[in-house]
């Protein structure tokens, strides 16, 4: 019975054990509806843009293209216009199982014409050059310069008798090659006839021509459509003249100079007026004479004040001049024609028209604050110097040249000084006021100078006043001296005889001149020094950079020379032992002094 009884038990936990253990089955669930949000799009031929799509599902969402050939579509996305027109493109996610459905939409893709290109750029072609005025006509030959926007694509053509039209003005060339691959601007390319003058270029080019000669006839154009037209951006002096003269020298009555050390010029669309060269200050240019019409060239234009003279040799022997008396102010293609001179030439017995050159230049580093004023002692074995602060120094020309002696304050606002050939005494020149004082000679250490007059005509200068002085000579019983100022590069005239009135004033020997005034280029006086041998007074001009020489009554430009130096150059003298003039730099806190070493120098030397 016990049997039976735990049988039956043992039946029913199994029963009820099973029954525990198994879980009832879920209800199925539906997947959630996905849904793409997306908008038709437009894009331009040859252009891009994304699709956006916003979709609920996890799938990722697809691009579908039809084949309308208008569009392209990528994995992405992006849509890329490839002609105008319509097409449809289905956007799509795939069902995420029991998660969410498939979706898609088809929208419109519009591709509009991309708009027409505005390509001004030349292409390789047929172009047409037209001669410049006083070129007039192109012969076989003639070899014309082109550059774009890259110096090493420049191109030199060679005109060809058959690119050339019947009266020669105009020449049609094809043009190929890296020339097109750079273009300058504002326009694309420039050309240059002769070749040959031509500086060429490295590196990224553009309308300004670099000119390698420059005393020839230069002309110049830039592209307009498909035409080059030339013109003359030099000016031109013609004349024939007979005889066996082989050469020429031309110089002008006021001095201008005439050798350019280099030129450049633009010629564009944007600029139509030539520019003038860069002169070294040299007055003179001479030329080989040719049988038929000789020509002389200036770039950029010419000015003749008072005329100009020509000179004639035949070998070394300068027998001949003609003088052209009048005013000349030629412009860029302008030309004057003299015609036949042979009957105007006049007898000539002088030497080569010539001044000396400068054939070197050394610079030395002074120890003298506000460098100012220079002159030379008298056993020349030194420079006396003067300041603004009223020092006075030697500097030594020796065993060591630029060194600072000694120095000592000799008062006053002194800007410039020279030294009594027969005396020894040092003139001084100072700025405010207006005035000249003497050092005594002899001069030792601790001297100070002593006001011997003021002059009246300068009383207002102000801190533009007297810069330079320098003794002139005797002339009876006067003592003469050239007290110069910036302003108006005015130069008096003045006795250190002279009796003066109560406030010091001196009465000048005569009026006062304005070398800015009487001639072109001067800018102010900085630093004078007369020199007896020669009889030419010297200056040293701060604001043009340059030195200008004239006649020793200053009544005439004889040369000018540009400075090696850009700063504030405020003294000057004539050493004739060492064949230089020296120049004093004040560049603020550092100061220079320059020895600018001539040739010809004694040439020029006065027999007495």
């Amino acid at each position: 019975m016990k049997k039976v009884l735990y049988s039956i038990l043992a039946a029913s936990m199994a029963f009820f054990y099973v029954s525990c253990s198994q879980k009832p089955e879920e209800p199925a669930v539906d997947p959630i509806q996905a849904t793409l949000v997306v908008n038709d799009v437009t894009v331009e031929e040859g252009k891009s843009v994304f699709v956006s799509a916003a979709t609920n599902s996890t799938a990722p969402v697809y691009y579908v293209a039809d084949n309308s050939g208008v569009y392209t579509a990528d994995d992405t996305g992006k849509v890329t216009g490839v002609k105008a027109g319509n097409g449809q493109l289905t956007v799509k996610v795939d069902a995420v199982e029991g998660k969410f459905t498939s979706a898609e939409k088809t929208i419109t893709v519009t591709v509009t014409a991309a708009p027409p290109v505005d390509d001004k750029n030349p292409k390789p072609g047929n172009y047409t050059f037209t001669a410049s005025a006083l070129k007039e006509k192109w012969v076989a030959g003639d070899q014309i310069y082109i550059q774009g926007g890259f110096g090493p694509t420049a191109q030199v053509i060679t005109l060809e008798a058959g690119q050339l039209s019947a009266d020669g003005k105009t020449a049609t060339v094809a043009l190929d090659g890296d020339l097109f691959k750079y273009f300058a601007s504002p326009d694309p390319f420039y050309a240059v006839w002769p070749a040959s003058a031509v500086q060429k270029q490295e590196g990224l080019t553009g309308p300004v021509i670099e000119y390698a000669v420059s005393d020839i006839h230069l002309t110049q154009a830039y592209l307009k459509d498909s035409d080059f037209a030339f013109k003359d951006i030099t000016a031109f002096i013609s004349f024939t003249v007979s005889g066996d003269y082989d050469s020429y020298i031309v110089a002008g009555t006021q001095h201008p100079g005439l050798r350019y050390s280099g030129y450049k010029n633009e010629y564009s669309s944007a600029k139509v007026q030539a520019a003038k060269p860069k002169d070294d200050g040299y007055p003179f240019r001479e030329g080989k004479l040719s049988a038929g019409e000789n020509s002389l060239y200036f770039p950029g234009g010419i000015t003749f004040t008072e005329g100009f003279t020509l000179y004639f040799a035949t070998g070394d022997n300068w027998t001949a001049s003609y003088t052209y008396s009048e005013d000349v102010k030629l412009k860029a293609g302008e030309k004057l024609e003299l015609g036949d001179i042979s009957g105007q030439l006049v007898s000539y017995s002088g030497d080569k028209p010539h001044m000396p050159e400068v054939v070197n230049v050394t610079k030395y580093t002074v120890s003298f604050n506000e460098f100012s004023g220079l002159c030379l002692s008298t056993d020349a074995s030194f420079l006396w110097t003067i300041d603004d602060n009223g020092k006075l120094g030697r500097i030594d020309l020796t065993e060591n040249v630029g060194t600072v002696l000694e120095t000592w304050s000799v008062g006053g606002d002194p800007e410039g000084i020279s030294i009594h050939p027969e005396t020894g005494d040092l003139i001084i020149c100072n700025e405010e006021p207006v005035s000249v004082g003497i050092v005594k000679a002899p001069v030792s250490k601790g001297d100070k100078q002593t006001i011997i007059f003021k002059i009246y005509e300068a009383r207002g200068y102000g801190n533009a006043g007297m810069e330079g002085i320098t003794y002139y000579k005797k002339d009876g019983d006067k003592d003469l001296v050239y007290c110069g100022a910036q302003t108006d590069a005015m130069l008096f005239l003045c006795d250190l005889n002279a009796p003066v009135d109560g406030n010091k004033y001196t009465t000048l020997v005569q009026e006062g001149i304005s070398l800015r005034k009487r001639f072109t280029g001067v800018l102010e006086i900085a630093g004078l020094s007369y020199d007896p041998l020669t009889d030419w007074l010297w200056m040293v001009d701060s604001e043009a950079h340059k030195i200008f020489v004239f006649s020793g009554d200053a009544s005439e430009l004889l040369c000018s020379y540009t400075l090696k130096t850009r700063s504030n150059e405020e003294g000057i003298v004539v050493d004739h032992s060492r064949n230089c003039v020296w120049v004093a730099d004040d560049y603020g806190s550092t100061s220079y002094l320059y020895k600018y070493e001539f040739s010809g120098l004694e040439d020029f030397i006065i027999e007495k």
